[in-house]
């Protein structure tokens, strides 16, 4: 019971069922990237969001605006693009990790990974962040025992992924490691982030995926030399530009994230379909209405240790520093899109 706004339901939504399976993921563990090229993560810009809201463009009709991004703003964003290539202001870096899960009424319960004999294959374990090499910078490494992440999800893309990572399964060692508990919406659907992963009275263990991705401390020094400097349009450009980069490192990697799964098939061929969930499951950042709770992060600080892995802390306030970083929970089920509570 709420003093405030009266009963708590836990109860699973009555409009979500199962998912129709439940993927293996590539490695359960964490693991860590830092050879993102840009011109591959550029693309995935939301231009709108960059002119309309980072760059202020605002007009009185639509012929205008769409004059103003072809003539003026996009061959700006092009160049900026390119002066960012070249000096290396921009260091795109991810975390991200899979974890065996249940929902247990508003909670979503994270589990310890296997021990080693378990778990065998593709992927490294989650370990002390301090032990763990950069997995990922992984084409240098001895090919009989490691895989690109691109070669891996175009392997699985194509139906022919490498042997599997068995199976996370409940035993009385299954190890809980801590618990989401995230808001049930009240009324209509009522539904919850819980709902979206096999209840823990199933006796199925499902998978949660958690990323964060940073752009690096250069870009806030940057950023920083140049409003003091007082070069304000040079700074809103870049500012903004490094703001929208984060997300779209966010939008690039989940797609990568979804082809390791094996669920990139209801992908929508277009890039734009992406920024409205054209693709199967969801990714979630706190602070957002169905996960309000930005405390939340101290938790996937724990699983994911973006400090030692990628340079990215947790404020007093439970902001990402830098400022250009995102994290994110990564739910495959079908019906996990966005819902307000």
């Amino acid at each position: 019971m709420d003093e405030e706004t009266g009963p708590v339901f836990a109860e699973r939504s009555a409009v979500v069922s199962d998912a129709p399976n439940i993927p293996t993921p590539p490695f359960w563990g964490v693991h860590v990237k830092k050879d993102y090229d840009l011109r591959e993560v550029f693309p995935y810009i939301n231009d709108t969001a960059l002119f309309k809201n980072q760059w202020q463009l605002k007009t009185a009709s639509q012929e205008d605006y769409a004059r103003l991004v072809e003539q003026k703003f996009r061959p700006i964003k092009k160049q900026l693009e390119e002066e960012i290539i070249a000096s290396g202001v921009f260091e795109p870096k991810v975390v991200w990790g899979y974890f065996p899960a249940q929902g247990d009424g508003n909670d979503v319960v994270v589990y310890a990974v296997g021990t080693t004999d378990e778990h065998v294959g593709t992927g490294a374990l989650a370990r002390p962040a301090e032990q763990r090499s950069p997995v990922l910078d992984r084409t240098s490494e001895d090919a009989s025992s490691s895989i690109a992440l691109a070669d891996e999800a175009e392997l699985r893309s194509a139906g022919r992924a490498r042997a599997p990572v068995p199976t996370q399964t409940i035993s009385p060692q299954t190890k809980e490691l801590l618990r989401f508990t995230f808001p049930r919406q009240r009324e209509g659907r009522r539904l919850c982030i819980s709902d979206f992963f096999a209840p823990k009275t199933s006796g199925k263990m499902d998978v949660i995926g958690l990323s964060l991705v940073t752009i690096g401390a250069k870009a806030s020094v940057e950023t920083q030399k140049l409003f003091e400097a007082g070069e304000y349009t040079k700074y809103l450009y870049l500012h903004g530009l490094s703001v929208e980069t984060a997300e779209a490192l966010a939008e690039y990697h989940h797609k990568l994230m979804r082809a390791e799964l094996g669920i990139n098939a209801d992908d929508s061929p277009h890039t734009r379909d992406l920024f409205h969930q054209k693709y199967r499951g969801s990714r979630y950042s706190f602070g957002y209405p169905a996960c309000p709770n930005l405390e939340d992060q101290t938790k996937l600080f724990e699983l994911l240790h973006p400090e030692e892995n990628v340079g990215v802390r947790l404020t007093t306030g439970f902001l990402l520093e830098p400022e250009q970083s995102t994290s994110a929970i990564v739910v495959h089920h079908p019906a996990a899109k966005y819902f307000v509570v």
